[in-house]
């Protein structure tokens, strides 16, 4: 009887969240095993540790247009979203300021697309006035360019607000791991509802990222230059 009850605890061990992250030794250990993250899960991140993560990406403001009533008024309603949603749930919450470059890709496809317009309409032009929009293409090829430089120079920045949000999950089961899932989507809604409702007046707004994002995130972390 004991040795059965033995061989049950020892299972129900293998379940548990026993991970304890160690001192980084510089240059000796890699990413992987300085790195606390198991896995991605849909859009989330499963920690070594048991608790399954999500950011929350919130629109920057420019304090400098704004009057220091304006400016007063801002962090007011900020400290009382912060006293209103902070430390919810059995998580925790961590806010994160960081530069990222600036993404310009959406300028680089809309040229490129503005550039296959333009060459489809000089292709349907006689051959004679084809010419005509020759100065038209170069210059929108020059658009691309200079987009295209800009980005890979990583010279233009900004910075990315982030609010991660986590929750534990009680063991190493699939059924612990979908509830951990549900009560951090409830979480995530209820900051995010009142973080848009706060803000809203000051063109403010805060997405869940999607585990393309995150990825990106990680990546920029741990390499910012992309070398």
């Amino acid at each position: 009887m004991n040795v059965k009850k033995n061989s049950l605890q020892e299972k129900l061990k293998n379940y548990e969240f026993t991970y304890v992250p160690s001192p980084i030794k510089k240059g000796k250990d890699d990413i992987e095993a300085m790195s606390i993250i198991q896995g991605q899960y849909q859009d989330f991140i499963v920690t070594k540790t048991g608790y399954l993560l999500s950011m929350i990406e919130i629109s920057g403001l420019n304090l400098d247009l704004l009057n220091p009533e304006e400016q007063a008024d801002v962090f007011d309603d900020y400290n009382a979203f912060l006293i209103a949603t902070l430390n919810e749930g059995t998580g925790k919450q961590q806010y994160i300021d960081r530069t990222t470059t600036v993404n310009l890709n959406s300028y680089v496809l809309y040229w490129k697309k503005r550039y296959l317009t333009v060459k489809d309409q000089q292709n349907q032009l006689p051959k004679e006035e084809q010419a005509q929009l020759t100065p038209l293409l170069n210059l929108i090829a020059s658009y691309v360019h200079y987009y295209q430089e800009l980005m890979n120079s990583k010279d233009m920045t900004t910075k990315q607000h982030l609010l991660i949000l986590s929750q534990k999950i009680k063991d190493k089961t699939f059924t612990s791991l979908e509830f951990a899932k549900q009560e951090l989507n409830e979480q995530i809604r209820g900051i995010t509802k009142a973080l848009n409702d706060t803000l809203n007046e000051y063109d403010i707004h805060a997405n869940q990222l999607s585990g393309a994002e995150y990825k990106q995130v990680l990546q920029s972390m741990i390499n910012y230059t992309g070398d």
